[in-house]
């Protein structure tokens, strides 16, 4: 009973607030782990009002191709979790992201969000590090997953 209405809660449209995620109890829809790590992850609610949640920037970023390919114009928000602000969400459009070797991120790709570009920067400390914009990130996760080109319908 209380998972069935954990699911329905999460259908409902939330209109411009992201949901609370319950961590350490809420599933990632993408990879099915529990989210119990407040400095990664995001949220995609759909034009429906379908709201799915995420433990790693990287699972947000390929449902958008593979799990339901969700056309691009049936997205109608998208955020990701401030790593420097763990369980707080912001609108990935405007997050700077960064692949860094210090951190590990649930799904091993070591992407974390941050609400500025400054700092996002601050984060760069070792060869290989680098700063990459939504699309950046989202081109980044379907080469390194060797995912299919994003959905036209």
């Amino acid at each position: 009973m209380k998972t069935g209405l954990l699911v329905l809660l999460l259908l409902i449209p939330r209109g411009d607030r992201p949901t609370h995620v319950d961590y350490g109890r809420s599933e990632c829809a993408y990879c099915r782990m529990i989210m119990d790590k407040k400095e990664f992850g995001g949220e995609i609610e759909t034009t429906s009002g379908k709201l799915l949640v995420f433990d790693a920037i990287e699972c947000l970023a390929a449902s958008l191709y593979r799990q339901w390919n969700i056309p691009v114009r049936e997205v109608r928000k998208v955020w990701v979790v401030d790593y420097s602000h763990p369980g707080t969400l912001i609108p990935a459009a405007t997050a700077t992201f960064v692949r860094t070797s210090r951190v590990e991120s649930p799904m091993s790709a070591d992407i974390v969000a941050l609400p500025s570009r400054r700092a996002a920067g601050r984060m760069i400390q070792a060869p290989g590090d680098s700063l990459l914009t939504w699309s950046a990130c989202v081109e980044f996760v379907r080469s390194l997953w060797k995912l299919p080109p994003p959905s036209r319908h």
